[in-house]
């Protein structure tokens, strides 16, 4: 009786441990498909950044060769140069939004 008594508590517990391992597993999917998601996610605004970067490289080419060659008026360089800081900072406003 006793052994019958001992091998019941053996297998309540023995379920108990098994539901708390398959919570234990679930937990652990969901955090790795959180993990990739934001993987993903910083994948992407590296990238953005990247190609907003070389933008603003090439702008900044542009601009020193006309003010080398063409004698721009300043005015309108800084007017260039607060528009191109204003949609980088959309574009970041953007990107860390979505």
């Amino acid at each position: 009786m006793q052994k019958h008594t001992f091998l019941k508590e053996n297998e309540d517990e023995l379920d108990e441990l098994s539901k708390k391992l398959t919570i234990l597993k679930d937990l652990s999917m969901g955090i790795g498909t959180t993990v990739q998601d934001q993987e993903e996610l910083l994948d992407s605004f590296g990238e953005s950044i990247s190609s907003t970067s070389a933008a603003i490289h090439k702008t900044a080419e542009k601009v020193s060769y006309l003010i080398r060659h063409k004698k721009v008026s300043m005015f309108y360089i800084v007017l260039l140069t607060i528009a191109l800081l204003f949609i980088a900072y959309l574009l970041l406003r953007y990107l860390l939004t979505h």
